[in-house]
């Protein structure tokens, strides 16, 4: 009998302390449509696909999650947590607003760099764990110029309380974990690209800072720089990626 009160006693406590790991549903919208250029034959393409994850229960984890991915996206920010039916409809919505601006200004050139446009809009979970999970969104928006455009947002939540971790949630001191993660770039830099460690990349305003763009796995902790962040278009996205070994002396939190 005793035994079975234990089991019943920790199963509630997980309930009440929000312990189990939240659960998702994914959105999917496909969108195409075509418009003719104005003054000619010419026909136009516009493409809009979101793929979103939707997180149930847990409500201030949950809450937190789906204004975090909405408000990466749309033109007008939100402040209130969305049902998944709002949560369908601001989707749709930011689509025709995107698709009418594009059309409204596009038809007119419509040109072989203006008349094709399409967007993506892509959830990824990147870790879940029992104390804090890594979500990011990439926006991508492709047009017939010669460079696309995408950005990633990413960012760590606690578990239990659904609050954004910023790097001073994670890190005991700041300042020397930037001083140690700009050490380990110049050396990552070095290694890849075979430069002197003082001219591996640049930032632009010419000082190194800690992006708020990182995230945890099981093993590692990652640091993502988005387009022109550091170096040229043509160096891409940078990602600093540390061991779970590295990150302990620095770690005021466990993930």
């Amino acid at each position: 009998m005793y035994r079975y009160k234990t089991i019943v006693l920790l199963i509630l406590s997980s309930v009440i302390l929000g312990l189990g790991k939240p659960k998702y549903t994914l959105i999917s919208i496909p969108y195409n449509s075509h418009f003719v250029c104005y003054g000619s034959k010419d026909t136009g393409f516009y493409s809009f696909t979101a793929t979103m994850h939707y997180f149930l229960g847990k409500k201030a984890l949950a809450d937190s999650l789906n204004l975090f991915a909405l408000n990466t996206g749309l033109n007008n920010k939100i402040s209130n947590a969305p049902t998944k039916q709002e949560f369908r409809n601001l989707l749709n919505q930011n689509n025709q607003e995107i698709e009418n601006d594009f059309k409204l200004v596009n038809a007119r050139i419509c040109n072989e760099g203006t008349k094709n446009f399409s967007k993506t809009w892509h959830s990824t979970v990147y870790y879940l764990g029992k104390n804090a999970i890594s979500y990011g969104v990439k926006n991508y928006f492709k047009t017939g110029a010669q460079n696309d455009y995408f950005f990633h947002t990413i960012r760590m939540f606690n578990c239990r309380t659904g609050k954004q971790l910023s790097i001073h949630d994670l890190v005991k001191d700041s300042t020397q974990f930037a001083q140690f993660v700009q050490q380990q770039y110049a050396l990552q830099q070095q290694q890849q690209f075979n430069v002197p460690v003082q001219s591996s990349g640049y930032f632009s305003d010419g000082t190194f800072w800690l992006s708020p763009n990182f995230y945890c796995t099981k093993d590692s902790f990652i640091m993502h720089y988005n387009l022109y962040q550091i170096g040229p278009f043509e160096r891409g996205e940078t990602q600093m990626k540390l061991t779970k070994l590295q990150m302990k002396p620095f770690l005021k939190i466990q993930w």
